[in-house]
């Protein structure tokens, strides 16, 4: 069964000639004395470091932001996960999109989870979306509690849309693969504005599995039911093609040419590839925007209440030779 799923992606997803990836994942396996981490050079507010297998913000000082080299992004999909490091001290951290710098004032849409408590608790207790202008600007867009967790995933979505900057916060508070929390606000900061993609950091928080997807997607009912249509939203270069798919698991993902697509290989897969009554307009063309709208008319079967599926896609250009453009984060639904 798995070779013939891997004969399916080679002739239906694998182009014939693939460019370089611009995704990137960073599970920070640097040796712990280098005197500088690779691939991010720009630090702002504290002088971070890495363990060997973990990055760590500086203790000794309050907001800080480190920024991957060599991105620069609009629309785009970042996160990570966050470990409260020892509880002697206020402590947060998460991803950080359209982040800039200008005469040592840097500028930044930012997610988060901290504890609340001066001193610190031992555990994350509230997640939060947030627009900062450094060194006083912090305004809080939108915030909720949570429950206890010292391990959190947290993701950030970033795109325009009407006039406004879509902001979306995506928190696993309990590391069982599935959003506990989602957030969404729409703001009038950086509309338009491309900037960089990093993490940020409170005092000393520890970080890992840091990820970047630079085209979006994104559902508009993250919870359908047996018998509704889920709409999902993609965002991508203006008049490319696209391939999308959906699958049961997340896990691992798949290689295409130097991008990893968040998808498993499965019977799902299958099906959402030549099910078109199903599965609709997973493949076809971009509009001017950039914009694409996928549809899944979820069978009226209650068998189905409880099923979480994943759907994510690859951008690509429309005349030879073929190449990949973007690829999209995964949007993770649930029947209920």
């Amino acid at each position: 069964m798995l070779l013939a799923l891997t004969a399916l992606m080679a002739g239906v997803l694998v182009p014939a000639v693939v460019a370089p990836g611009q995704a990137a994942i960073d599970h920070f396996p640097y040796p712990a004395s280098s005197p500088t981490i690779p691939n991010w050079s720009t630090e702002f507010g504290g002088d971070w470091q890495v363990t060997g297998t973990e990055l760590l913000s500086d203790i000794n000082f309050g907001w800080q932001f480190l920024l991957r080299d060599s991105i620069q992004d609009c629309d785009c999909a970042v996160e990570n996960v966050v470990r409260y490091d020892t509880p002697s001290h206020t402590q947060f951290g998460g991803p950080v999109v359209r982040a800039a710098i200008k005469d040592n004032v840097l500028s930044t849409y930012m997610a988060k989870v901290q504890d609340n408590f001066q001193g610190g608790i031992g555990y994350f207790n509230r997640v939060y979306l947030y627009f900062y202008v450094s060194p006083l600007g912090m305004y809080r867009l939108s915030y909720q509690k949570m429950v206890a967790s010292t391990v959190v995933r947290c993701r950030l979505v970033s795109l325009d849309e009407q006039g406004a900057v879509r902001i979306m916060g995506y928190w696993d508070t309990d590391m069982d693969g599935i959003w506990d929390i989602r957030l969404t606000v729409f703001n009038q900061y950086l509309v338009g504005v491309s900037g960089s993609v990093g993490v940020n950091g409170f005092s000393r928080s520890r970080f890992d599995d840091w990820k970047y997807w630079d085209a979006v997607l994104y559902e508009r009912n993250a919870a359908p039911r047996p018998g509704e249509t889920l709409e999902l939203v993609g965002r991508s270069q203006p008049s490319a093609s696209y391939i999308a798919a959906s699958s049961l698991s997340n896990m691992g993902g798949m290689m295409l040419g130097g991008k990893t697509i968040p998808l498993y290989p499965d019977s799902l897969m299958v099906m959402s590839m030549s099910t078109p009554e199903i599965f609709q307009n997973y493949s076809g063309t971009f509009d001017s925007r950039g914009d694409a709208v996928l549809k899944v008319v979820i069978p009226n079967d209650s068998a189905l209440v409880g099923v979480v599926f994943y759907t994510a896609f690859v951008s690509m250009t429309t005349s030879p030779p073929t190449q990949v453009l973007e690829v999209s984060n995964d949007v993770q639904v649930r029947i209920i």
